[in-house]
This record gives structure tokens, C-alpha cells and sequence, in this order.
């Protein structure tokens, strides 16, 4: 439902009065639902379609719709957005369901994207929450990454794509603290650039 609204009537649901409420409920539903496949994929998918809308190929008045919203949704990202960088990336490297890492992939490159060409404030903002996400995660999980390449790639993906090779990157990286790979795959994502 989310998508017809993003594409064919964003006015619908970025204008409406309890917008921040339904932002809100989805983003309390990812963590309430403990890992319910269903309703979590169904809530990351509308923050991810709603967060990463520069993604999209939307019609012309539909981007319009979309731009005139950026200060409220910069708002509801910039409030909501640490922990849902956290949830999603407790989500993927954490042990969470196989079967969600793609909706908590595409939920985090959601937020670099929109957060990469929305100005360089809520950039750094969204690198500190993912560097802490991920500094919380090694000291838990006791694996070792290099966080400031992996901002880069994910950097770099948002602003010139494409969105699959950040996909792939999040999914490796899950894999790795999850023990199915070591760190050095994670090489070949910066030597392929």
C-alpha cells in the first residue's frame, strides 16, 4: 500500500495529519515485533520505500510532492533514525532472521540515501549512528571490521549507486559477523571501485 501512495498519491500521506504517528508506528512495529517475519518486513518495506524515496523513479508531481516534504521527513529521520540504523543493523549482524536481510538492507540504504543528498549535517549524523551500531555490534559479536571503509562504500553507493552492490555489501557483512565469511570479502568490495 505503501508504494501507490509513494508513487501515485505521496500527498496522501505526507500531508496527512498523523503522518508523524504512521512513521512512528512503523518504526516501533520493526522493534516490537521481535522479528515477526511478516508485519517487519511489511514495516521496513514502508520505511525503506518512504526513507529512500530518491531511489525511486516517481512521476514529476510525485517528486514535487516528495521535495516539498523533505524538511518533515529530514525531521522524522533525524528522531527516528539512530535507532533505526541500530535495529536494522542488530538486525543483519546480530543473528536476526535470514529471511529480513534484504528488507533491513534496503531500510539502511534508504536512510545513507536520503540522508547522503539531503545535506552534509544529517550525513554525519547518519555515519556517527551506523559507526556506533557497528562498534556496539564488534563488541558484542567480538568480529573486527573497518568501519570508515564500509561508510565509505555505503556512502558512495547512495550518492552514485548502484543500490544492489550496497545490498550485497550489507548481506556480506551480516554473513560475517554471523560467521559464514571472514572480513577479508569485504576487501573486495573496495579494490572492485
Amino acid at each position: 500500500m505503501t508504494s501507490r501512495y509513494t508513487l501515485f498519491c505521496p500527498a496522501a500521506l505526507v500531508d496527512c495529519s498523523e503522518f508523524q504517528t504512521v512513521f512512528g508506528l512503523a518504526v516501533a512495529c520493526i522493534t516490537e515485533c521481535q522479528g515477526h517475519r511478516e508485519s517487519t518486513r511489511a514495516a521496513l518495506g514502508f520505511l525503506s520505500q518512504l526513507i529512500g524515496w530518491k531511489s525511486l523513479r516517481l512521476q514529476t508531481n510525485a517528486n514535487t510532492v516528495m521535495d516539498r516534504s523533505t524538511n518533515k521527513l529530514t525531521a522524522l529521520v533525524l528522531q527516528h533514525g539512530e535507532h533505526l540504523t541500530n535495529v536494522c543493523l542488530t538486525g543483519l549482524v546480530g543473528g536476526g532472521p535470514q529471511m529480513l536481510w534484504p528488507a533491513l538492507s534496503d531500510c539502511l540504504y534508504g536512510i545513507f540515501v536520503f540522508t547522503n543528498t539531503t545535506n552534509t549535517q544529517t550525513q554525519a549524523t547518519a555515519n556517527a549512528w551506523f559507526r556506533a551500531a557497528v562498534i556496539s555490534s564488534q563488541a558484542k559479536q567480538q568480529q573486527v571490521v573497518n568501519v570508515d571503509e564500509i561508510l565509505l562504500l555505503l556512502t558512495r553507493y547512495a550518492q552514485q549507486g548502484p543500490k544492489g552492490k550496497a545490498k550485497m555489501l550489507l548481506s556480506d557483512l551480516a554473513k560475517v559477523y554471523n560467521g559464514e565469511m571472514t572480513a577479508d570479502v569485504l576487501l573486495g568490495y573496495s579494490i572492485q571501485q
